[in-house]
């Protein structure tokens, strides 16, 4: 039966029993559960299938909709958890809380409620190493930045600390990170009056090429977590054999 003869809903649970006949709950995430999907959206559906040997993710089209399919047994699924809290990216979570859950069973409430715990916990904190290299790495671009004179160059420098700068500032806050637009709709939720200085300062570097704005953004996040760093930085170069 075709999408446009059922609901979304009604759609997925159909989809879901054919593709996983042993699956003890399908989720419905992203766009299509919170009603802003376009007609080229993709469709997130979490499957909770203890049947299944591994974890995956897969990209198929049914009924020509592009479809996400994200596979987890109940014992990968509180793994991810646990990796969702070390990365700080918390897709799996949020698919999960803000989901429409096509089925309902305790197996469906349990999950729910500890993907809500997880996600109320937050990240695991930023550990001094790791902000001290974020640190050193955006020293670095900045001053490449303010002594480049090559138009390309400028533009590639902007996009690469337009993406370290975001992500310093919500893991030094301790918030949770996002992948593609998500990262940018992570700090509005963090700050939206940083977030407007944030787009105002890249809209100019990168429209106009005035960076000023944007390295004095870049500075004042810096500062407030011990400045530009590089003057004494250390670190260890390992062999991947190590």
């Amino acid at each position: 039966m075709a999408i446009e003869e059922m609901n979304i809903v009604e759609w997925v649970r159909h989809i879901g029993k054919q593709q996983f006949p042993h699956a003890s709950a399908l989720v419905l995430g992203g766009s299509q559960a919170i009603g802003t999907a376009n007609g080229s959206s993709d469709v997130d559906i979490v499957v909770i299938d203890n049947s299944a040997e591994v974890a995956y993710r897969e990209s198929v089209y049914i009924d020509g909709k592009p479809v996400e399919w994200f596979v987890f047994t109940e014992k990968s699924l509180l793994l991810f958890f646990r990796e969702a809290r070390r990365t700080a990216l918390p897709t799996v979570l949020h698919l999960l809380v803000y989901g429409q859950w096509v089925e309902t069973s305790h197996i469906c409430l349990r999950w729910r409620s500890r993907a809500a715990l997880f996600l109320r916990k937050g990240p695991i904190s930023w550990s001094l190493d790791a902000m001290n290299d974020a640190r050193y790495e955006l020293t670095e671009l900045l001053e490449d930045l303010e002594v480049s004179r090559v138009r390309a160059e400028r533009l590639i420098l902007s996009h690469q600390i337009a993406d370290r700068l975001i992500r310093f500032i919500l893991r030094s806050e301790g918030c949770w990170l996002g992948e593609g637009k998500w990262l940018l709709r992570m700090l509005q939720q963090y700050n939206e009056t940083l977030a407007s200085r944030y787009i105002d300062a890249l809209e100019q570097l990168c429209r106009s090429d005035q960076a000023e704005p944007f390295i004095r953004l870049a500075d004042e996040v810096l500062e407030a977590n011990g400045g530009r760093w590089f003057q004494g930085y250390y670190t260890e170069i390992r062999h991947a054999d190590d």
